[in-house]
C-alpha cells in the first residue's frame, strides 16, 4: 500500500501515541455537566495510561525558521495575488497573505505531538487552534453542552449540518456534546455515536476517541502520487463501458439518498477569514467536502501463482525469509499466503480505478471535470486525469483514496487466492473480465438483507478516521480473511461488505448500476440508509 510509517492497529497500542493537555478555562463560563464530563474524561485517560501534560508545560517557543517561512510565503502569496489581479485571474491560495499572517499567534504554542482538550466557548484570537504548532499531528477536542435538538432519533443530515457548523465555529477537529444522561462524539467522518454516561466510558473512550487522537485525518496530498495529466480517454474502446457504469450508476444512486449534498467552506460559519484560511489549509487547499464515494475498478490480469518451493528456486532463499509474509525482488512486491497447510506466492498486481475527485457532487458529477483514474503499482499511488483536463487549484484526490486502493488490490489478491483453491468459483473471472464496483456511503445494511455471497467484516475494529493508514489496513486485512473464511467453510464469495463503525459501509459489487438497482429494488424495506440506524445489527464493542 506504500504505507511506510509505523502503524498501530489496536487501540491499546495507539495509546502510546496519545499525549493531551487541557486548555485553561473559567469554571463560571461552562456548565456543570461540561465540567463533570471533563473530570470523567480525565479519569478515563488516567486509567488508560494516556499522558496528560499540564498546559504551561506543553508550550514551546515558535521556531524562528517557522516564522520566517510564514513571512516568505506571505510575501510570495501577496505578490502573486497582485499579479493575478492585474491579469484578471482568480487567486485563492492555501498560503497566507500578509493580512492573514497578522492574525497568526506569534507566542508560545502547544508542542506538535500534543492534542488539546477544550471546554465550552472560547474567544476569537484565543481559541485552542491558535495554539497548535501542527495541523497534521495534533487535534483539538471541544467539550460543549449537547446541541439543541440532538437525540437518538436525529436524522443524518441534521447531525451532519450541526457538526460542520460546530467545527467551524469552535475551530476544532472533534466536538463532544454532553448532557446529564449521554454524550455524543462528532468528527470529520460525519459520525455521531451517542453513549450513555452511566456506561463504561473508559471502553468507549478507548474504542472511539483514542484512535482519532492517535491517527488524525490526513487528506492525501498530490505530492504522494505519481501524476499523469491527460493520460487516458474515458470513451476509448477499453474505458467506455466503465465510464458509462460510473455515470449511469451515479444517476441511479441519486435516487437512493445515500449521498448527501456536500459542504463548501464558504458556507460554514467561521468567525473570520483567518479561521476560514486555517480550515482551507487543514483540508490541503480543498474548497469543500462531499461524503461517500463511487468507484469502478477496472479488470485486472491475475498474476502467476508459485508454491513456496518454486518461489525459492526462482527468487532465491535470501528473498524468502522464514515467517515473512512478503518480499521485494527487482522492485516488485510478492506476498506469501499461508492457508490450508499450503504456502503460495505471487506478485501483488497493479490495479486501476475510475473514481471522482474530492469535493465534487458524487451523483451529479461532470465527467470531463470530475472523473479521475487512480492506480497502485509496486507500492506507489498514481493519479491520472482524462484527456483535456490538467490539474487545477482545489483539485484533489478523495480522502478515502487509500481505502479505495486497499479494496482494489484486495479484490485482486482475493481473486488470485480463490482461483488457486477453488478454480470453478466465479469471482476471479469477474475480476479479470469485468472488474467490480467499490462504493462507500455513511450508513449500514440491515443484516438480514445482505445478499448471498457477500461477507461482512470490520465491525469490531476501532473507530478510525477516513484517510488514515489504519482504515486502509483494516479494509485489506478484513477482505483477505473474509475470503479465506469463505473457502474454509465452502461458501460462495462474490464480494465483501466492509463495516467501518461510526463511519459507514464499503461494498464491492459487480457494477455500480447493479448495486444501485439492487438497493432501489429494496427501497421499500429500507435495507440501508444514511446514519447509524442499522449499526446495532452488528456487534461493534
Amino acid at each position: 500500500m506504500g504505507i511506510n510509517e509505523k502503524v498501530h492497529i489496536l487501540p491499546e497500542e495507539m495509546i502510546k501515541n496519545v499525549k493531551i493537555t487541557f486548555f485553561p478555562y473559567s469554571p463560571e463560563k461552562i456548565s456543570r455537566e461540561v465540567e463533570l464530563f471533563s473530570d470523567e474524561l480525565k479519569q478515563s485517560f488516567i486509567k488508560l495510561g494516556v499522558q496528560i501534560i499540564p498546559f504551561e508545560k506543553s508550550l514551546v517557543p515558535t521556531p524562528l525558521r517557522r516564522i520566517l517561512k510564514w513571512y516568505l510565503y506571505a510575501l510570495i502569496n501577496s505578490a502573486l495575488a497582485f499579479l493575478k489581479k492585474i491579469m484578471g485571474l482568480k487567486h485563492d491560495s492555501a498560503r497566507p497573505g500578509l493580512k492573514t499572517l497578522s492574525q497568526i499567534r506569534k507566542g508560545k504554542r502547544v508542542r506538535e505531538d500534543i492534542s488539546i482538550i477544550a471546554l465550552g466557548e472560547n474567544k476569537e484570537g484565543n481559541l485552542p487552534m491558535d495554539y497548535l504548532t501542527s495541523l497534521k499531528n495534533s487535534l483539538v477536542v471541544t467539550v460543549i453542552d449537547m446541541p439543541p435538538g440532538i437525540h437518538n432519533e436525529t436524522d443524518f443530515v441534521t447531525h451532519f449540518n450541526t457538526a460542520m457548523n460546530l467545527f467551524a465555529h469552535h475551530m476544532t477537529h472533534i466536538v463532544i456534546g454532553v448532557d446529564k444522561e449521554k454524550w455524543i462524539l462528532y468528527n470529520m467522518n460525519a459520525a455521531h455515536p451517542i453513549h450513555l454516561r452511566e456506561k463504561d466510558s473508559k471502553n468507549y473512550i478507548l474504542k472511539t476517541l483514542i484512535p482519532k487522537l492517535s491517527s488524525p485525518i490526513k487528506p492525501p496530498r498530490l505530492s504522494e502520487f505519481i501524476i499523469k495529466e491527460e493520460d487516458f480517454d474515458p470513451y476509448d474502446d477499453f474505458h467506455k463501458k466503465f465510464t458509462q457504469d460510473i455515470i449511469e450508476g451515479a444517476n441511479l444512486f441519486n435516487k437512493t439518498n445515500l449521498y448527501p449534498p456536500g459542504k463548501s467552506l464558504n458556507d460554514l460559519p467561521f468567525r473570520n477569514e483567518f479561521y476560514r484560511w486555517v480550515g482551507k489549509r487543514h483540508l490541503d487547499d480543498r474548497s469543500g467536502m462531499s461524503y461517500g464515494f463511487l468507484a469502478r475498478q477496472l479488470p485486472v490480469k491475475l498474476p502467476k501463482i508459485f508454491n513456496i518451493q518454486e518461489a525459492e528456486n526462482i527468487f532465491g532463499n535470501d528473498a524468502i525469509k522464514e515467517n515473512k509474509d512478503y518480499f521485494i525482488k527487482d522492485d516488485k512486491i510478492y506476498i506469501i499466503i499461508k492457508s490450508f497447510q499450503e504456502k503460495i506466492c505471487f506478485e501483488v498486481p497493479e490495479v486501476w480505478i475510475l473514481t471522482q475527485r474530492s469535493g465534487c457532487d458524487k451523483t451529479h458529477f461532470i465527467p470531463s471535470e470530475d472523473l479521475i483514474k487512480i492506480g497502485l503499482s509496486r507500492g506507489k499511488m498514481i493519479l491520472a486525469t482524462p484527456k483535456g483536463l490538467k490539474l487545477q487549484d482545489g483539485y484533489r484526490p478523495s480522502y478515502d483514496t487509500k481505502v479505495i486502493l486497499a479494496h482494489a488490490v484486495g479484490n485482486a489478491i482475493v481473486a488470485n487466492i480463490i482461483r488457486h483453491f477453488c478454480p470453478t468459483c466465479p469471482f476471479p473471472n469477474i475480476i479479470e473480465n469485468n472488474g467490480v464496483s467499490i462504493n462507500h456511503w455513511h450508513g449500514y445494511f440491515k443484516k438480514d438483507f445482505i445478499p448471498a455471497g457477500w461477507h461482512t467484516h470490520g465491525a469490531k475494529r476501532p473507530h478510525v478516521s477516513c484517510s488514515t493508514p489504519q482504515a486502509a489496513i483494516y479494509a485489506l486485512d478484513g477482505k483477505i480473511n473474509a475470503a479465506l473464511e469463505s473457502l474454509r467453510f465452502k461458501k460462495d464469495y462474490l464480494g465483501d461488505i466492509h463495516i467501518e463503525p461510526h463511519h459507514g459501509t464499503n461494498m464491492t459489487y459487480s457494477s455500480l448500476v447493479d448495486l444501485a438497482n439492487f438497493l432501489s429494488g429494496n427501497a421499500a424495506t429500507r435495507i440501508t440508509e444514511l446514519g447509524n440506524k442499522h449499526l446495532n445489527d452488528y456487534e461493534i464493542y
